[in-house]
Protein backbone atom coordinates (compact mmCIF):
# COMPACT_ATOMS: atom_id res chain seq x y z
CA UNK A 1 0.00 0.00 0.00
CA UNK A 2 1.40 3.28 -0.96
CA UNK A 3 1.70 5.69 1.75
CA UNK A 4 1.07 9.68 1.38
CA UNK A 5 4.45 10.29 0.79
CA UNK A 6 4.60 8.40 -2.20
CA UNK A 7 0.70 9.45 -3.78
CA UNK A 8 2.67 13.38 -3.08
CA UNK A 9 5.93 12.20 -5.47
CA UNK A 10 3.19 10.96 -7.96
CA UNK A 11 1.35 13.82 -7.78
CA UNK A 12 4.38 15.97 -8.12
CA UNK A 13 6.07 13.58 -10.96
CA UNK A 14 2.40 14.29 -12.97
CA UNK A 15 2.95 18.27 -12.35
CA UNK A 16 6.10 18.16 -13.70
CA UNK A 17 5.17 16.46 -16.86
CA UNK A 18 2.21 18.85 -17.33
CA UNK A 19 3.99 21.98 -16.62
CA UNK A 20 6.79 21.90 -19.53
CA UNK A 21 4.27 21.92 -22.08
CA UNK A 22 1.99 24.98 -20.85
CA UNK A 23 4.22 27.36 -19.36
CA UNK A 24 7.71 27.07 -20.92
CA UNK A 25 7.86 30.82 -19.89
CA UNK A 26 7.27 30.32 -16.42
CA UNK A 27 9.19 27.57 -15.53
CA UNK A 28 12.25 29.34 -17.81
CA UNK A 29 12.57 31.75 -14.57
CA UNK A 30 15.14 31.48 -12.01
CA UNK A 31 13.63 30.06 -8.91
CA UNK A 32 10.36 28.48 -10.30
CA UNK A 33 9.60 24.51 -10.81
CA UNK A 34 6.94 22.81 -11.70
CA UNK A 35 5.09 22.93 -8.22
CA UNK A 36 5.79 26.67 -8.04
CA UNK A 37 4.75 27.24 -11.63
CA UNK A 38 1.46 25.28 -10.92
CA UNK A 39 0.17 26.91 -8.18
CA UNK A 40 0.80 30.87 -9.81
CA UNK A 41 -1.45 29.36 -12.56
CA UNK A 42 -3.96 27.96 -10.27
CA UNK A 43 -3.88 31.02 -8.75
CA UNK A 44 -3.94 33.34 -11.89
CA UNK A 45 -6.90 30.66 -13.26
CA UNK A 46 -9.32 31.10 -10.30
CA UNK A 47 -8.82 35.06 -10.40
CA UNK A 48 -8.23 36.15 -13.95
CA UNK A 49 -10.45 39.56 -13.05
CA UNK A 50 -8.13 40.26 -10.24
CA UNK A 51 -5.24 40.27 -12.33
CA UNK A 52 -5.55 43.99 -14.26
CA UNK A 53 -2.53 45.44 -13.50
CA UNK A 54 1.37 45.04 -11.89
CA UNK A 55 0.68 45.44 -8.72
CA UNK A 56 -2.32 42.77 -8.20
CA UNK A 57 -0.70 39.51 -8.19
CA UNK A 58 1.64 40.97 -5.68
CA UNK A 59 -1.91 42.17 -3.43
CA UNK A 60 -3.73 38.60 -4.55
CA UNK A 61 -0.03 36.78 -3.16
CA UNK A 62 -0.38 38.50 0.10
CA UNK A 63 3.07 40.05 -1.11
CA UNK A 64 2.17 43.39 0.42
CA UNK A 65 0.33 43.74 3.70
CA UNK A 66 -2.23 41.83 4.48
CA UNK A 67 -3.89 38.53 3.03
CA UNK A 68 -3.86 36.99 -0.22
CA UNK A 69 -3.79 33.28 -1.53
CA UNK A 70 -1.92 30.55 0.51
CA UNK A 71 -0.51 29.22 -2.03
CA UNK A 72 0.30 31.51 -4.39
CA UNK A 73 1.94 33.17 -1.04
CA UNK A 74 4.06 30.23 -0.67
CA UNK A 75 4.84 30.19 -4.20
CA UNK A 76 6.42 33.48 -4.49
CA UNK A 77 7.97 32.86 -1.18
CA UNK A 78 9.99 30.08 -2.31
CA UNK A 79 10.98 32.13 -5.45
CA UNK A 80 12.09 34.91 -3.26
CA UNK A 81 14.13 32.65 -1.23
CA UNK A 82 15.74 30.47 -3.78
CA UNK A 83 17.01 34.15 -5.55
CA UNK A 84 18.23 35.17 -2.12
CA UNK A 85 20.76 31.64 -2.35
CA UNK A 86 21.53 31.65 -5.94
CA UNK A 87 21.43 34.97 -7.03
CA UNK A 88 24.24 37.01 -6.80
CA UNK A 89 22.08 40.77 -7.57
CA UNK A 90 19.74 39.29 -5.03
CA UNK A 91 22.33 38.04 -2.28
CA UNK A 92 23.93 41.85 -3.04
CA UNK A 93 20.47 43.23 -2.63
CA UNK A 94 20.09 41.39 0.89
CA UNK A 95 23.42 42.48 1.94
CA UNK A 96 22.56 46.67 1.30
CA UNK A 97 19.15 45.81 2.92
CA UNK A 98 20.40 44.32 5.97
CA UNK A 99 23.24 46.92 6.10
CA UNK A 100 20.56 49.89 6.23
CA UNK A 101 18.70 47.81 8.88
CA UNK A 102 15.79 46.04 7.28
CA UNK A 103 14.94 42.81 9.07
CA UNK A 104 14.69 39.45 6.78
CA UNK A 105 11.14 39.83 6.75
CA UNK A 106 11.20 42.96 5.29
CA UNK A 107 13.27 42.37 2.45
CA UNK A 108 11.90 38.84 2.00
CA UNK A 109 8.39 41.54 1.48
CA UNK A 110 10.66 43.80 -1.19
CA UNK A 111 11.74 40.85 -2.88
CA UNK A 112 7.81 39.04 -2.81
CA UNK A 113 6.60 42.00 -4.11
CA UNK A 114 9.15 42.43 -7.13
CA UNK A 115 8.83 38.80 -7.94
CA UNK A 116 5.03 39.30 -7.98
CA UNK A 117 4.81 42.40 -9.93
CA UNK A 118 6.75 40.88 -12.83
CA UNK A 119 4.88 37.06 -13.12
CA UNK A 120 1.47 38.22 -14.50
CA UNK A 121 3.40 39.64 -17.68
CA UNK A 122 4.87 36.00 -17.90
CA UNK A 123 0.95 34.85 -17.48
CA UNK A 124 -0.37 37.56 -19.34
CA UNK A 125 2.38 36.22 -22.40
CA UNK A 126 0.77 32.56 -21.74
CA UNK A 127 -3.03 33.72 -22.04
CA UNK A 128 -1.81 35.41 -25.55
CA UNK A 129 0.61 32.25 -26.77
CA UNK A 130 -2.06 29.80 -25.86
CA UNK A 131 -3.86 28.58 -28.64
CA UNK A 132 -8.43 29.26 -28.41
CA UNK A 133 -10.33 26.23 -27.74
Amino acid sequence: MAGPDAEARDLQAQIAALIPAHAPQLLACHGVGAVTAARLLVTAGANPDRLSGDAALAALCGARLGGGDGAANNAVWVIAYVHTISDPRTRAFVVKRTATGNSRREFMRMLQRYIARAIPLIIDALRTAAPEA
